[in-house]
């Protein structure tokens, strides 16, 4: 596991720091979800590091741990690097893939199939390398999903609404083929020949594919560690159409990012100055460990270029994961403490605002008053995965013991 050491923020705009202070009203107490509560114990290596929801709530965790819990009976109940809880936070005893590494990636279907990417060799005792689709009782899917084996591990995982997967990761071939740290999958798992861009560099950390209802339907961002993608110099961040060639339109341009991408989200929505509420655009957010050219975190409009408008939503430590709700609020979760100098310890919420001259700009990200969201208090576990469950639930999952001085080991659901 790497670790991450906090830098000092940059300088911000001065009226945008008055604006942004002025929206943080009296914090919040009890964002913890208090009817969820998991109870047993993680242990092994005792951090979560990806997160889903599927469409009835249940709730997914993936990472490096055992789970020890409860039959309903009683007996004791363990799991491996993976396990789902019911929506009342009981574990769910009828799902026990146990992969045999670390899961780094999860991503659930429409017809509730289970994508997962990560370290592992096996999954329920048979065969699967770093890549593997379970059933939605948590066998896998072996007949209907026979991926092709890259000879690395998978960080990411994305699904095109065709139903085609993109795999990124440390891996540099499929099947034996030359593939740079990114790839595109059939339905069936066999490689998509065509979609073979090269990404030149050490890993592709994360994957965010824009939905179908929005203009960039199916595109794809790709974050990580890396300097190019195909002919085309990219340095940790390109986007690219649904078939794998680089999206020219869009660029960064001087904006170099300066250490890696480790989590990207799309946003359609009112950001834009014109009518009341704006009209609508497409915005992409990125976080990691990155401190220039914005410190951890920052949003980017459609072309790449940065939004000078937000320049003060950003962190003081790495930030692992970006979900979004549907307001247009955007949930962080990392290693930082504060964002950008209120106290945030390791979760935070931006949400989209208003000028204070009523003219109805919603291009600001404001720092919500969820400032008691507190895992563990200063200096405690980090959170890797953010999720946001079909009825607006949020999940979160790390490293972390407490939830606003409550025991929550490493998993805890958050009032939204």
């Amino acid at each position: 596991m790497k670790t991450y050491h906090s830098h000092s923020i940059g300088t911000l705009l001065p009226g945008l720091a008055l604006l942004a202070l002025s929206s943080v009203s009296t914090p919040a107490s009890c964002v913890r979800d208090s009817s969820f509560n998991p109870g047993g114990s993680f242990t092994g290596g005792t951090t979560v590091m990806a997160a889903a929801v599927q469409s009835d709530g249940k709730a997914i965790f993936g990472g490096y741990f055992t789970y020890n819990g409860n039959y309903p009976n009683g007996y004791p109940f363990s799991a491996n690097n993976l396990v789902r809880f019911n929506t009342d936070g009981t574990v769910d005893t009828g799902f026990n893939p146990s992969p045999n590494g670390i899961v780094r990636a999860i991503v659930i279907q429409p017809d509730q199939k289970i994508l997962i990417g990560g370290h592992f060799t096996q999954v329920a005792g048979l065969t699967q390398t770093y890549i593997s689709r379970l059933n939605p009782g948590g066998g896998p899917d072996y007949i209907g999903f026979q991926a092709a084996v890259p000879n690395n591990y998978v960080y990411a995982l994305g699904r095109i609404s065709d139903g085609r997967v993109v795999v990124g990761g440390a891996f540099t071939t499929m099947a034996g083929f030359t593939y740079q740290h990114l790839a595109c999958l059939k339905v069936t798992g066999g490689l998509v020949s065509t979609f073979n861009p090269g990404v030149y560099g050490n890993a592709v950390y994360a994957i965010a594919v824009y939905p179908t209802n929005v203009p960039s339907a199916d595109k794809v961002m790709i974050g990580g560690d890396f300097t190019a993608v195909g002919a085309y110099s990219r340095i940790n961040a390109a986007r690219l159409d649904s078939w794998g060639s680089v999206d020219t339109t869009f660029d960064m341009g001087g904006n170099v990012l300066n250490a890696p991408v480790y989590a990207l989200a799309t946003d359609y929505g009112p950001f834009t100055t014109g009518g009341p509420g704006g009209s609508y655009a497409e915005k992409v957010y990125i976080g990691g460990g990155f401190t220039s050219p914005r410190n951890y975190f920052t949003r980017l409009a459609h072309a790449g270029y940065l939004d000078s408008n937000i320049e003060g939503a950003t962190a003081d430590a790495t930030v692992s994961s970006i979900r979004i709700q549907a307001n247009h609020g955007v949930l962080l979760g990392g290693a930082f403490t504060h964002t950008p100098w209120q106290l945030r310890n390791h979760v935070a919420r931006f949400y989209a605002g208003s000028a204070d001259d009523g003219s109805n700009i919603n291009d600001l990200l404001n720092l919500s008053s969820w400032s008691d969201c507190d895992p563990n208090g200063a200096g405690g576990g980090n959170v890797n995965a953010v999720a946001v469950g079909p009825g607006g639930q949020i999940y979160i999952g790390g490293s972390f013991t407490q939830v606003e001085g409550l025991t929550r080991q490493c998993v805890a659901r958050l009032l939204q």
